[in-house]
């Protein structure tokens, strides 16, 4: 969401995998007019080979991907 309330948002029917994410984000990436960052959990796919290998070419795009810390809540 952006500071002016815009949600961008992507829905999938099947599974969801890392290609998809990637797709989804690349598409996102098409749209932004300055340095964005998406805000993303830990789950596996977002730590794929092909996942981590698109991350640098999305900072050339000025989007960076910030991962949620990994915590344990008690």
């Amino acid at each position: 969401m952006s500071l002016d309330n815009q949600l961008a948002s992507y829905t999938c029917k099947g599974s969801m995998n890392s290609q998809v994410v990637i797709a989804f984000i690349n598409d996102f990436a098409k749209h932004i007019v300055k340095r964005t960052v998406v805000v993303i959990d830990n789950a596996p796919i977002h730590h794929s080979k092909e996942f981590e290998a698109q991350i640098e070419q999305w900072k050339k795009e000025d989007l960076c991907i910030f991962f949620f810390p990994n915590i344990a809540l008690i």
